[in-house]
């Protein structure tokens, strides 16, 4: 929830919410960890957008993925930090749009850019996941096309610009889609398996959560199978030093 408006809300307006601070705190937060050696990476999407937005009702509604009967995939949402959000009734109302647009994936490859620029070290791009088949009359691609290969050609585009920044620049996916390992060894979810793909790329990374106090066999299993852990006390609303939490973060440790 760093960018404008905080988690899932306002997407796709990656910029810092101006209640947190400005652009040229946010690099100072950066350089600070950068002493540290720590890493910063940052949450954003590709096709969710937030349909209750002016953007969306002026521009963004162009771009909407959508069925053979014209209609958007969507509205979904998740709703993360608050119980009333959680059970859908606080959520930000979310759709699909098409990545097939240039013009659209633009409006992303720009604002991760400005984070590249400012000394990100990466994004986690999350819900990375294609709509099977996209019929919006506005595309110059097929509809078995267009998502897939606008993803694709978005991490192209990702990785180009901010690598001409920062040549260390990488990133994560949540995706199941094994093409992705072309540009990235790190993804959400791990399996919890023994996996073909961990046994035939080892340097892959699937993450597994351990959100509750007893979830030792969940970082038991990640041991045995090579997985990282994310790690989220409290279904992903508290910290490692959340009290129920603190002997198994001390088990990690």
């Amino acid at each position: 929830g760093w960018h404008w408006g905080g988690h899932d809300n306002g997407y796709p307006h990656y910029e810092p919410d101006p209640r947190l601070g400005t652009w040229d705190e946010l690099a100072a937060g950066i350089s600070e960890c950068h002493k540290m050696g720590v890493k910063v990476f940052f949450f954003v999407n590709l096709q969710p957008v937030d349909i209750d937005t002016e953007w969306y009702q002026k521009e963004l509604h162009r771009y909407r993925s959508m069925d053979p009967w014209g209609c958007e995939y969507g509205p979904y949402g998740w709703g993360m930090g608050t119980l009333g959000a959680r059970i859908g009734l606080t959520r930000r109302p979310l759709a699909s749009v098409s990545p097939g647009f240039p013009d659209f994936r633009e409006i992303i490859v720009r604002q991760i850019k400005k984070l590249a620029e400012i000394g990100a070290d990466g994004v986690h791009i999350d819900k990375f996941m294609a709509v099977g088949l996209d019929f919006n009359p506005e595309l110059k691609i097929s509809p078995d096309q267009a998502s897939w290969e606008g993803m694709l050609q978005f991490l192209d585009e990702v990785m180009t610009a901010c690598k001409a920044v920062n040549s260390d620049f990488c990133i994560s996916v949540e995706s199941t889609w094994d093409r992705t390992l072309s540009y990235t060894d790190v993804v959400w979810w791990s399996p919890g398996v023994h996996s073909v793909i961990k046994t035939t790329f080892p340097q892959w990374v699937p993450c597994v959560g351990v959100t509750q106090p007893y979830d030792y066999n969940v970082v038991n299993n990640a041991v045995l199978l090579g997985h990282n852990l994310l790690v989220g006390p409290a279904h992903y609303t508290a910290s490692m030093a959340y009290k129920p939490m603190k002997q198994l973060s001390a088990y990690i440790r």
